[in-house]
């Protein structure tokens, strides 16, 4: 295995995408295929699991205590090891992952030390829990895909929802005080679509005429949705008083800081990649702080730039920050912790 994982190392070529190894019918009915193919990342987890193999192959070598199924069950181990990194189908990555579970049980449970027993049935058990949670979720996955296809390749591609939590300040006049839920589902959620094609869904504040159903904020904040075409230009109206944001998770774009649209100033890392900071396009998952302005302007790359654009009125007021509590002073902040640990933090008044 180490010697195919330096072989094979050695002759791929950074920027040649996916390689695949063997890509054959399995479950045709529900689209699942014995599917074994390689990148980069992939190819560096199996030189590692090579590496580890010889090396535990080599503290391994004194054992004489039934020595033929120690190795056999060793190698099932490291086999499975390298289906994981090597599967491309969901469904195999997961029976690669059961198979190299049963021999890191027996592995243990006859040749540990100390509890070996319990501690091989204890991980055990813990690995077939962990198992089901992942079964359930590649079920999930392939549900909400279509049912067509376990394809990893395939299932990135699929646009699955998007899910995200926002927290909103309290003024100091407002903390400690009840908490208070709202139920919103989505067909609630206003959408406005402009003549250019830009779609706008208000989930709290209020735009181009419509009302967000989330209400009751402190800090009144406008939280909208926005999906702008491919090509398109568009200007958003911001109150001057408002502190603003973007964050992008769908497409590409370039927002205006001045006289025309620019990108974020963005630190190139990594191998070849060291040098000054450049302005490039807004990507997915790019988090844009604006100053002061009335109005934001982006401009969609090809494939169109889906955002949050977020504005609030702001405190002006000091923030002491841990974990998940906000408060004024570091002092408040003390308090806090000592009442979520006595159990009083959330109290009724």
């Amino acid at each position: 295995g180490l010697v195919l994982g330096l072989g094979a190392t050695w002759e791929y070529k950074i920027g040649s995408g996916i390689v695949t190894v063997a890509k054959v019918p399995w479950i045709p009915s529900l689209g699942i295929n014995y599917h074994l193919a390689a990148d980069g990342i992939s190819l560096t987890l199996v030189l590692l699991t090579g590496i580890a193999a010889v090396v535990g192959i080599l503290f391994s070598w004194n054992i004489e205590h039934r020595a033929k199924e120690f190795f056999a069950f060793y190698l099932a181990l490291i086999g499975g090891v390298y289906g994981v990194f090597l599967s491309f189908d969901a469904f195999l990555l997961f029976v690669f992952y059961e198979i190299a579970i049963i021999p890191k049980y027996f592995i243990i449970a006859i040749w540990g030390s100390t509890r070996k027993e319990y501690g091989a049935m204890k991980l055990a058990l813990y690995s077939f829990v962990g198992s089901a949670m992942v079964l359930v979720g590649l079920i999930a996955a392939y549900v909400v895909a279509g049912a067509k296809t376990m394809s990893l390749i395939e299932l990135a591609k699929y646009p699955f929802p998007h899910g995200f939590q926002m927290w909103a300040n309290l003024p100091k006049s407002l903390k400690m005080t009840d908490p208070r839920y709202q139920d919103i589902l989505a067909k609630d959620i206003p959408e406005v679509v402009d003549d250019d094609g830009t779609r706008v869904r208000v989930i709290c504040g209020e735009f181009w005429g419509k009302t967000g159903p989330v209400e009751g904020v402190a800090a009144d904040p406008r939280y909208l949705d926005v999906w702008v075409p491919p090509g398109v230009r568009k200007t958003f109206p911001v109150e001057s008083s408002r502190h603003a944001f973007a964050y992008i998770f769908e497409g590409s774009g370039t927002f205006r800081d001045a006289s025309v649209p620019r990108g974020v100033l963005t630190e190139r890392v990594g191998e070849g990649e060291s040098g000054p900071a450049v302005l490039e396009p807004a990507g997915n998952r790019s988090l844009v702080l604006f100053d002061s302005g009335d109005e934001i302007t982006v401009q969609a790359g090809a494939a169109g730039l889906r955002l949050l654009l977020v504005s609030g009125r702001p405190l002006e007021e000091p923030v002491a920050w841990r974990g998940p509590i906000v408060m004024n002073t570091d002092e408040e902040l003390r308090r806090a912790y000592a009442e979520l640990r006595d159990g009083t933090f959330i109290r009724h008044r």
